[in-house]
């Protein structure tokens, strides 16, 4: 009598107990069968999305321009819109209210103090002008000593573009066609806007 009453309640849960299904086997699961909880969605990151929904990526704040120099070591002031040429690194950067709006690799003088060191400015500029002293075409001229001498331009010639980023030339300070083009609209710009010829600072 006490085995059949054990077997009956065995039958009893049994038949009365909710089957499992497979870990996520929805396909196979019946009405009234309890599943597994799914392992939670995570996105590229790891972390887990909720709700099924990925919150966008927060789009990363536009880094403002390295700022420059507002006076020599010297102490003199510079301008906050000029030109600047590091002899050490063969940069030149163009700069507006002190930060860099356009930064080119150059080619300064080859020899030590060809190019001269100091604070001058633009003295006159031409498109295409022809180098008296060595007979070539300078593109988009700007001198930058009074006696328009030593200034900023590129070439036409071929091959000179490839030596941009180390000393090259007899003391200007060569740029790429494009760059020179960039350089040499910036400051037409100026004076059409009314503003003078800008200060150069080579260092």
């Amino acid at each position: 009598m006490k085995l059949y009453c054990v077997v009956f309640l065995m039958l009893l849960i049994l038949n009365n107990a909710p089957a499992f299904a497979a870990e996520n086997d929805t396909e196979k699961a019946v009405p009234g069968t309890i599943l597994f909880t799914p392992v939670p969605a995570t996105d590229a990151t790891g972390t887990p999305i909720l709700d099924g929904i990925i919150e966008p990526p927060k789009k990363a704040e536009k880094a403002l321009p390295p700022e420059v120099a507002t006076a020599t070591p010297g102490g003199m002031l510079l301008d906050g819109i000029r030109i600047d040429i590091s002899i050490k690194e063969q940069r030149l950067r163009v700069i507006e209210n002190y930060r860099i709006i356009h930064e080119f690799k150059t080619s300064t003088g080859r020899y030590k103090g060809s190019t001269p060191k100091g604070v001058s400015r633009v003295y006159n500029h031409a498109p295409n002008p022809i180098s008296r002293m060595y007979k070539c075409h300078l593109y988009r001229w700007l001198a930058v000593t009074p006696d328009g001498k030593v200034g900023i331009h590129g070439l036409f010639m071929s091959g000179y573009e490839r030596l941009l980023g180390r000393p090259a030339s007899h003391g200007c300070i060569r740029l790429s066609r494009p760059n020179a083009e960039v350089v040499y609209n910036w400051v037409v710009a100026l004076l059409k806007s009314g503003k003078s010829y800008p200060q150069v600072y080579i260092y």
